[in-house]
């Protein structure tokens, strides 16, 4: 196709051109100046060639346009030309699926993606009643009923009849995806860039466009997208822009990993960590460091470069006293304090600081989510306004907490309510009150600790965070102080991963040289089983590591069960040695490795 573009396209730039400057073409030249005595003699001789440019232009006019405009995709010439839709999918449900889909097509017409039948399509891993709840869900926030993703069956042979009057070809690989709240930096870095990372290595994409199909515009954090984008990341406003056109994807992966994520945000039970987290500490590290990579920031800080961060809020949840707080800080520690903050520094600007910062401090909010850029060692002081329970909202020190992050967590939590300026005038989204009946301010205003609540509008949990706190400095200075104490009893740690083998899927290997001997003991037989450390543990931390051994009789085929630490054991009173069956294996905290088998 781009070679007959080319073609078309040049073959009309050199006949008009041909034209126009022949002896011939100068007369066409007076002609369409509007020479009348000129026209009125050659109009009979060139009629005809004017005709032929009208024509040219019309009939090539679409070929023309198609040249120039390559890189946005081919253009389908005719409605038959279109091909069937192929998916391969992999997960048991909605919120483990991941789908690779080929030709999937987006209908602006319909506003729904299309699946074409036709007799080459490939249909794997769809489960039968796929709208229970969805195919796959586009966001990592797991199966939350705005996220879910469907698809609409057509049969290729009446696209024809469908109303789209141009059809859009886009070559390339694309990601599917719903960004979950683009204006919240934690569900920024949670939800969404940390998925489309390990969905990017899940699936080989080194070469992959973002598709963010929720709908929303670009968005004050967009440039974060465009960092795992090949080309401009493409909008769901885009693909409606064709008005009513039909645009298919020549490749596109539906559905984001939720291998990385740590935190749900209480849509069912009150908020709080993941069950059965898989993300640790090195997950984290691949994706800061490419991160780091893309902005230019070095990974490794001098140690002259170590500083105290406190994060600054110049609209809400204000820091009343932060100057002295900083200023104590930087006293008693004997390192440099600097603010950021959104309002003074850029967010590339936030992350190079955060990044060789020994301390961060800053008032619960989603500006907190870059302590997965502090370094190993350093500390974290989560500040919570009255009546707020650390305990209940805990997203950032389940991030520091992560196996073999090595960060210490730390929070201080005002209990004294003269220290607090609370702004029950504001909007009910930014804790106003004065909506509410009179019983219920007055409730709220006496309560001193928010309950457990769902998301995302409970007014109370609204009210209390967006106060202002008055730090109460030594209080704080007295829980860093504990903490630089236990920072530096982690210097010389190993990473904690090697103690939480199980989170890794670290297992013992095969045990080896598996051998069973007669003894004699006290005028009895008994039977020694002997055996060899596996070879792996040798290259590798496997704590707490035992075996297991099945020994089964060779009369009455009786199992008999038996751990130890050693790599021996004596069975006493084995009559009729010769038959019995010998299984072991090496079992590393709970982890179990494969077994040996030997017939004595």
């Amino acid at each position: 196709m781009a070679c007959v573009c080319v073609y078309v396209c040049v073959y009309v730039r050199v006949w008009v051109k041909g034209h126009l400057g022949s002896p011939r073409g100068q007369s066409l030249k007076t002609l369409l100046t509007g020479n009348l005595e000129f026209e009125e003699r050659m109009m009979g001789i060139y009629r005809a060639e004017v005709i032929g440019i009208v024509l040219a232009v019309a009939v090539l006019g679409p070929a023309i346009w198609l040249c120039t405009n390559q890189e946005k995709g081919q253009e389908y010439t005719q409605a038959d030309s279109i091909q069937g839709t192929s998916v391969w999918c992999s997960g048991s449900n909605n919120v483990d699926r991941l789908c690779h889909f080929k030709n999937l097509c987006f209908s602006s017409v319909y506003d729904s993606f299309l699946f074409i039948h036709a007799e080459e399509s490939i249909l794997n891993g769809i489960p039968y009643q796929r709208f229970e709840p969805a195919l796959v869900d586009l966001s990592s926030v797991a199966d939350h009923n705005t996220q879910y993703f469907h698809y609409v069956d057509v049969a290729v042979e009446n696209v024809i009849y469908m109303p789209h009057r141009h059809h859009i070809y886009k070559t390339g690989k694309y990601l599917l995806f719903n960004r979950f709240n683009p204006s919240n930096l934690m569900h920024i870095f949670h939800d969404d860039l940390l998925p489309i990372f390990f969905t990017i290595l899940h699936h080989d994409l080194s070469n992959v466009t973002l598709v963010a199909f929720e709908g929303w515009v670009e968005g004050e954090y967009f440039d974060l997208y465009r960092l795992f984008s090949k080309e401009e990341p493409v909008l769901k406003m885009d693909l409606m822009e064709t008005g009513d056109g039909l645009t298919c994807f020549q490749e596109v992966y539906v559905g984001l990993s939720k291998l990385s994520t740590w935190y749900q945000y209480g849509f069912s039970t009150p908020q709080g960590p993941l069950p059965n987290l898989n993300v640790t500490s090195f997950h984290i590290k691949h994706f800061r460091e490419r991160v780091q990579k893309m902005l230019n920031i070095s990974k490794t800080c001098p140690s002259e470069s170590m500083h105290g961060v406190i994060v600054s809020r110049e609209e809400n949840r204000l820091l009343l006293n932060e100057d002295d707080l900083a200023l104590t800080i930087s006293h008693v520690f004997n390192i440099r304090v600097v603010f950021l903050s959104l309002e003074s520094q850029s967010l590339s600007e936030i992350i190079k600081g955060v990044s060789c910062a020994k301390i961060l401090v800053g008032v619960h909010g989603s500006l907190l989510v870059l302590s997965m850029f502090l370094p190993p060692t350093s500390i974290l002081l989560e500040i919570f306004p009255y009546a707020i329970n650390p305990d209940h909202y805990t997203p950032y020190k389940t991030l520091v907490s992560l196996p073999g992050m090595n960060i210490v967590y730390a929070s201080w939590r005002n209990t004294d309510v003269e220290k607090t300026v609370y702004h029950e005038d504001l909007p009910a989204e930014y804790g106003g009150i004065t909506h509410m009946s009179e019983a219920d301010q007055k409730r709220i205003l006496e309560s001193t600790e928010v309950p457990p609540h769902l998301c995302c509008s409970d007014p109370e949990w609204l009210f209390r965070i967006y106060q202002d706190t008055m730090a109460d400095v030594p209080a704080i200075i007295e829980i860093l102080t504990k903490a630089m104490v236990q920072s530096s009893k982690q210097l010389d740690q190993e990473p904690k991963w090697s103690d939480d083998i199980a989170k890794h899927h670290i297992a013992p290997g095969f045990i080896t040289d598996l051998k069973c001997l007669p003894s004699e003991k006290d005028e009895t037989t008994s039977l020694l089983i002997k055996w060899s450390r596996p070879w792996n543990a040798a290259f590798i931390k496997l704590p707490q590591l035992q075996y297991e051994i099945w020994v089964q009789s060779p009369d009455d085929g009786k199992l008999d069960v038996f751990f130890t630490n050693e790599t021996v054991l004596e069975i006493t009173n084995a009559e009729d040695m010769p038959g019995y069956s010998v299984w072991v294996r090496a079992v590393a905290v709970q982890t179990k490795g494969p077994q040996s088998w030997t017939r004595c």
